[in-house]
């Protein structure tokens, strides 16, 4: 059982060095318990030694886990020294190669660690004090003794004292392979007893609970614990035992805690049952750092940063180019992204604003009437009905300048949103460039900032060209201006336009036949623009950046790493190379345990 015991601290230590302590659910002996109910004495009496901080109060103010080691006179390690073949010892895994051969100044040293992480009044600390006890005359076992449940908080002891030491406590019970000593006070109604009601709640049903009752000398005169300690009144499954001081109690069958500890064998049962889940834990988690050690890499030699260069580009355009055409690996099914918020901004944002558009926006009949009088000018034409309509038309097709130009606004905001989602993506796969990857990402929203003019520019030219020659022989347009200039013409020579207020009825069906051929062939061209400027942004924006970012990058990024010394592309975050230091750290840690765990021989297993 020794071997076991030693394995399982041997890989806690290894772990610990690397606060990975935690990270498996070692087999282990929890003591709790109110204050002054006796938790020190029962440990003290399994130990069978004097040996823990003592007064009024608070005394355990950091967790402790002690290690037993049982060392019989013809062990190998008295013979290190004189002193330890005849005497037991203590060790501190925080004082190193000193072995304490007095008890009291074991005392001396909790006291001492305890003191400069908690203070010297009352205050607690959560870190743990690593103690190693060899003696002959103890079983091989794990303890940990927690501080005492209190409930008002005292000297340096923050209000929310009650609370901390629960929660402390909690994370060492809550362990599935602990086993709870629970220790209560004879006096106190055991039914409900703190430490056995906090036992209770990760462990309800009693399968890895002991209760200890101390201080039976104390009870009132005619009382008898037989029940309690029989188990009548609160079942738990590995038994209920009684202390006076530190003595043995003749109560019931008359075991001490120490022969129930080493009786059932319950740390060894514990360990046994484990060891097969924690060779699968660390090797989990052994592969997992593992694969961030090799996902972080080392820092880039001076050699190789042109080709890391050049990689990293390409990963990035081809991410980014991946991302506009839909082709990632794995489908994102939360938002859209990608080349989706563009196809959004073309069929949804720019094709609703221009359906909204009113065809004849600012057209009523006298302004109609009065652009007939304005395009006539000073001479008195009789037909002037084709000079109107391509007047008007022309005006009209300024409606459509807001919605194609904000068109290019939008793809510019989304195409930012999609380079950073690739950034992001990229961080994931590359994490060793920060400084790399802000600067290509920098280079391609300035790329794309400065084709934001030429693309407007272009689209301009678009709508220019149709307000510039309006194609009265569209086919679709063909039957609507023949019957209008056939009935216009016969109705303009019948009257000269007037100057008053009230339109005549010949003036009001004039003006309602320009309306409707008016509003004809803008839909004609609306539908045209809806079209074309989709085409003019995807081609002047998307296409133009997909094929020339990755040439425009490596000249600038060559040029930056050329000419200028003060920016180191590949320099990495602090936090990124702390993140390597620490892994493999973790990971030498994991490979420790792991080692450890495979020399146990089978025939203890």
């Amino acid at each position: 059982m020794g071997s076991l015991v030693s394995t399982v601290c041997d890989i806690r230590r290894a772990l610990a060095t690397v606060g990975m302590e935690n990270a498996i659910d070692f087999p282990q002996i929890v003591v709790i318990g109110t204050q002054s109910h006796g938790k020190s004495s029962v440990i003290e009496g399994i130990v069978g030694r004097d040996f823990l901080p003592r007064g009024s109060g608070i005394c355990t103010r950091r967790p402790l886990l002690i290690q037993l080691i049982c060392t019989p006179m013809d062990h190998p390690k008295r013979k290190e020294d004189k002193k330890s073949k005849n005497a037991d010892w203590a060790t501190f895994d925080h004082v190193a190669n000193k072995k304490f051969f007095d008890f009291k100044d074991v005392r001396k040293e909790i006291e001492k660690a305890t003191d400069s992480l908690a203070g010297t009044n009352k205050g607690v600390s959560a870190e743990e004090i690593h103690l190693k006890i060899y003696a002959k005359n103890v079983v091989d076992l794990t303890l940990i003794d927690l501080p005492g449940f209190t409930k008002v908080a005292v000297g340096d002891q923050p209000p929310d004292i009650e609370d901390q030491i629960r929660q402390m406590s909690e994370k060492y019970i809550s362990n599935p392979n602990s086993i709870i000593l629970a220790v209560v006070k004879a006096t106190e109604d055991f039914a409900t007893s703190e430490a056995l009601k906090f036992a209770k709640q990760v462990d309800p049903n009693g399968d890895r609970t002991l209760g200890v009752l101390t201080q039976l000398d104390l009870m009132d005169k005619g009382t008898d614990a037989t029940k309690t300690l029989t188990g009548e009144l609160i079942p738990v499954k590995l038994g209920i035992v009684g202390v006076v001081g530190r003595s043995q109690a003749d109560i019931n069958n008359g075991k001490t805690v120490e022969k129930c500890l080493d009786d059932e064998d319950l740390l060894l049962q514990c360990i046994r049952k484990t060891v097969p889940d924690q060779k699968m834990q660390i090797q989990k988690m052994t592969s997992a750092y593992e694969a961030r050690l090799e996902k972080l890499g080392e820092p880039i030699a001076e050699g190789e940063k042109d080709s890391a260069l050049l990689q990293v580009i390409g990963d990035f355009v081809s991410a980014l180019k991946n991302l506009l055409d839909g082709n990632s690996d794995i489908v994102e099914i939360s938002r859209l992204v990608g080349g989706a918020l563009l196809l959004k901004v073309y069929e949804e944002s720019f094709a609703v604003e221009m359906k909204a558009i009113d065809a004849l926006e600012g057209l009523n009949d006298e302004a109609i009437l009065i652009a007939q009088k304005n395009v006539q000018g000073s001479t008195a034409e009789f037909t002037v009905n084709e000079k109107v309509f391509r007047a008007l038309v022309k005006r009209q097709f300024l409606l459509f300048n807001d919605p194609s130009l904000k068109c290019v606004d939008s793809i510019h905001t989304e195409l930012l949103s999609i380079v950073a989602d690739c950034k992001s993506e990229m961080q994931k796969k590359e994490p060793r460039f920060p400084v790399l990857l802000d600067i290509i990402e920098d280079e391609i929203i300035d790329y794309i900032k400065k084709r934001i003019k030429p693309t407007k520019e272009g689209i301009q030219s678009l709508l220019d060209v149709h307000g510039n020659r309006i194609n009265t022989n569209h086919p679709g347009f063909e039957e609507p201006i023949a019957q209008f200039f056939q009935e216009g013409s016969m109705a303009i020579k019948s009257f000269l336009p007037k100057e008053n207020n009230e339109l005549t009825e010949q003036e009001k069906k004039y003006a309602e036949r320009v309306k409707n051929l008016v509003r004809d062939y803008f839909n004609i061209v609306r539908t045209s623009v809806q079209d074309e400027v989709p085409k003019h942004c995807t081609k002047e924006l998307v296409n133009y950046l997909k094929e020339r970012i990755q040439k425009h990058l490596i000249e600038t990024l060559q040029g930056i790493r050329k000419d200028s010394k003060n920016i180191d592309l590949f320099g990495e975050s602090e936090l990124m190379a702390q993140e390597r230091k620490e892994a493999s750290a973790k990971l030498a840690a994991l490979i420790e345990a792991k080692k450890v765990l495979n020399g146990i021989p089978e025939i203890l297993l």
